[in-house]
């Protein structure tokens, strides 16, 4: 997959399991991941698993626009066979959660840091979630300003993407992406954010972005979570520089070639 701007529309979801039933509910996203690869689906959806937090499995959608979302739609309902597969499919996937939740979210380009990244690289998903006190929004997008422009001066070697939930979800929530090709990069991350970066955002500004976040957030929560290739959908040229690793199946066959 070449490296090319986020979706502007985030579609996901959050699936929270049943004690003990993980393991036949990722045998069900493999089957669903299959039956989608077979009927050379074209929109890719990436699978995750939550390595803490809450036992949640995650299914990550991107869309150009709303009206993209509109037309997978209409091309389901043209599809029958698929379609009912995939109903059966989500009732059994339905026995297995505690419950279900689709949210919808909008990127920002504005506040988010180098967002350009070669999907087909992330192996881990680090999620920060951020909901905002009612009425607090312009703090925290100066805080996300400050913070993104010490970043760019420090040049740090980091992707970070941000998503403000539109619907399903509380309002004001915000989500802070971060794709990992290995959780040692989460060590690479403390590292650049340490003594360098302090000095380049300075004392007064340190001080204001602590100030704005105060002032802006109610809550913040950040969850590790690991890609699930096999429960995953993806497209041969969306998988493009590591195909061997994103079109495995459940059966150890490798996925039809898609669009």
């Amino acid at each position: 997959m070449s490296v090319v701007p986020p979706p502007t529309v985030l579609r996901v979801t959050r699936s929270l399991v049943k004690p003990g039933r993980r393991v036949e509910l990722a045998r069900v996203r493999a089957r669903r991941a299959e039956a989608l690869a077979d009927a050379r689906w074209p929109r890719p959806s990436i699978a995750l698993t939550s390595l803490t937090g809450p036992d949640e499995m995650w299914r990550l959608t991107g869309y150009e626009a709303f009206e993209a979302w509109n037309e997978d739609l209409e091309t389901s309902r043209r599809m029958p066979v698929l379609a009912s597969l995939l109903e059966l499919l989500d009732q059994q996937e339905g026995d297995l959660l505690q419950e279900s939740r689709e949210v919808t979210a909008v990127y920002h380009p504005e506040i988010s840091y180098q967002p350009d990244f070669d999907w087909a690289h992330m192996r881990f998903l680090d999620v920060i979630t951020i909901q905002l006190r009612p009425g607090h929004h312009a703090e925290y997008l100066q805080n996300r300003k400050l913070v993104m422009d010490a970043h760019q001066r420090a040049a740090l070697d980091e992707h970070i993407l941000i998503y403000t939930v539109s619907s399903g979800w509380r309002s004001g929530t915000y989500l802070v992406l971060r794709p990992l090709r290995a959780l040692g990069d989460l060590d690479l991350m403390e590292e650049m954010h340490g003594k360098r970066y302090g000095e380049i955002l300075g004392d007064d500004n340190r001080k204001r972005v602590i100030e704005l976040f105060a002032a802006a957030v109610e809550r913040e929560e950040e969850e590790y979570f690991a890609v699930d290739n096999r429960a995953s959908h993806v497209t041969a040229a969306w998988a493009g520089s590591d195909p061997g690793y994103w079109l495995a199946r459940a059966d150890g066959h490798a996925v039809a070639p898609g669009r």
